[in-house]
C-alpha cells in the first residue's frame, strides 16, 4: 500500500449536520492522541483525490471494545461544508496487544474526508493514516 498525506485536520465536537459541518480551524498534519464521543467529527483536507481510500484507525484496545461495523460514518467532499456519505461496507477490527486497528476502503475519495462518531461509548484514537491498495 501508498501511503497517501494529508494536508490538515479538523475536529467539531458535536456535529449535528455532518454533511455540512465545518471545524471552525484546520491543524498541520499531525494528529496526536485524542478521545472521541457521540456526534464528534474528525475532518481530513487530503492531498488528491483517489479512487481507492484506505482508512486506518488506530486506537487503545480496551476503549475498541465493540463492534467495528458502524462505529464511524465516512463521508467525502470537494469542500469542507460540502459532504456525502460515503458506500463501504464497514469496518475491520484487529486487536494487537494493548492497540486495536480498525481499517475501511471507501471508493472514489475526494480530497475532504469526514469521520463521524456514531456510538455512546467513547473511543481513545492514537494514529489514523490513509493509504492506496
Amino acid at each position: 500500500m501508498t501511503d497517501l498525506g494529508y494536508v490538515g485536520w479538523g475536529f467539531i465536537p458535536v456535529d449535528d449536520e455532518p454533511t455540512i459541518g465545518v471545524p471552525s480551524s484546520f491543524n498541520p498534519p499531525m494528529i496526536s492522541t485524542m478521545a472521541v464521543d457521540l456526534q464528534t467529527s474528525l475532518i481530513f483536507q487530503l492531498s488528491a483525490s483517489v479512487s481507492t481510500l484506505v482508512i486506518t484507525i488506530e486506537s487503545t484496545a480496551l476503549s475498541a471494545d465493540q463492534s467495528g461495523a458502524s462505529f464511524f460514518d465516512v463521508y467525502t467532499g470537494p469542500q469542507p461544508n460540502s459532504y456525502q456519505l460515503c458506500e463501504y461496507s464497514g469496518w475491520e477490527l484487529h486487536l494487537s496487544g494493548m492497540h486495536a486497528q480498525f481499517t475501511t476502503q471507501i471508493p472514489r475519495a475526494q480530497i475532504y474526508i469526514k469521520l463521524h462518531y456514531v456510538l455512546h461509548q467513547n473511543l481513545i484514537i492514537s494514529k489514523i493514516e490513509f493509504s492506496q491498495p
